[in-house]
């Protein structure tokens, strides 16, 4: 290690830590329903870094109620779901290396507490 140059230490560092994405994994202006390692959450996808995901019209979701009853009829028509959304003008940014899954969301966004 002591013989190694900058160029070379960087090389290796970037190895292990690819910051270089280049493929985008969501559709900027789609609805989003994603998981992360702690929270999920809803809402329009309006950019995506390297690092995040930007969203507006966010809501985080407490419950889902039954998961394949949510994705089918979405979580405003699902009584036992729980959602909490940010301020409408608010813009959520969600660190990409948290995101465990991710799907389409085909319904109207919440845009109340329930």
């Amino acid at each position: 290690m002591e013989n190694l140059t900058l160029k070379e230490l960087k090389e290796i560092s970037n190895s292990f830590n690819n910051n270089s994405k280049t493929e985008k994994d969501f559709v900027v202006g789609e609805n989003y329903f994603i998981r992360t390692v702690t929270f999920s959450f809803v809402g329009k996808v309006v950019a995506e870094s390297s690092r995040f995901v930007s969203l507006k019209s966010c809501s985080w979701v407490a419950n889902t109620g039954r998961f394949s009853e949510s994705m089918e009829k979405g979580f405003i028509d699902i009584e036992d779901s729980e959602v909490e959304p940010y301020l409408q003008e608010s813009i959520v940014d969600i660190n990409i290396a948290s995101i465990v899954d991710k799907s389409k969301y085909t319904h109207d966004l919440p845009t109340e507490s329930k």
